[in-house]
């Protein structure tokens, strides 16, 4: 919640200066249209968060990590859809915050130095009557498939020291939620991971969250 407030602050400073900017240089018209165009966009997302997210913590990590894509110019789109009414059983807010927040992170991290065109992750999170489904999607260069079987491992990374724990955390936590983690991809989104959590406690106690791979795009060298 705190990154969340030091985000939009920046945020909302960038914008007094635009508008400071336009003013200066007799463009009022534009300041204008420039205050009506992101006040419409911060509500739109703002309402949609307060409206489909009955976890206020949840609700302010994903405007958290709305503000952060908008720091890196990388276009987040939250599908409209989303909504959270009640968590799992086997999930708590604190797990549901470790997927959301490393899916979300490593999503900016794998599009923030692609081309203007790339820079796009999608976020959905679906609270259904069998489950919560949650899925990210990013343009960025794809998990190479060599790679798929290992992302889960502690210290596992290709970006440098002091990373390499996110999706640990990921897979550790949908597990101990009886979940499955579902690694895909296609012409239009080089990376799909979707993660699914029963709603209801699982009836065995599994050793790991299944995780699962499938491609539908092979143009690119996953």
């Amino acid at each position: 919640l705190v990154e969340a407030l030091r985000v939009q602050n920046h945020e909302h400073q960038n914008k007094l200066h635009t508008i400071a900017g336009l003013i200066q240089l007799g463009r009022h018209k534009e300041a204008l249209d420039y205050i009506y165009e992101v006040t419409e966009e911060h509500q739109k997302v703002v309402g949609l968060l307060t409206r489909q997210i009955g976890e206020p913590c949840i609700a302010g990590l994903l405007a958290g990590k709305y503000g952060r894509a908008k720091e890196l110019g990388v276009h987040l789109e939250i599908d409209p859809a989303t909504n959270l009414k009640a968590l799992p059983a086997m999930l708590d807010r604190g797990a549901l915050t470790v997927i959301l927040g490393n899916l979300l992170e490593n999503a900016l991290e794998a599009v923030k130095d692609g081309p203007p065109g790339k820079k796009k992750v999608y976020f959905g999170m679906f609270d259904g009557p069998e489950g919560l489904t949650i899925t990210v999607r990013d343009k960025g260069p794809g998990i190479l498939a060599p790679h798929r079987e290992l992302v889960f491992r502690p210290g596992y990374t290709t970006k440098g020291s002091e990373r390499g724990l996110g999706l640990h955390l990921v897979h550790g936590s949908v597990a101990t939620a009886g979940g499955t983690i579902t690694i895909t991809s296609n012409e239009e989104w080089p990376t799909v991971i979707t993660v699914t959590v029963p709603k209801a406690r699982p009836a065995r106690k599994s050793g790991g969250a299944a995780v699962h791979y499938h491609d539908t795009y092979h143009g690119a060298h996953h």
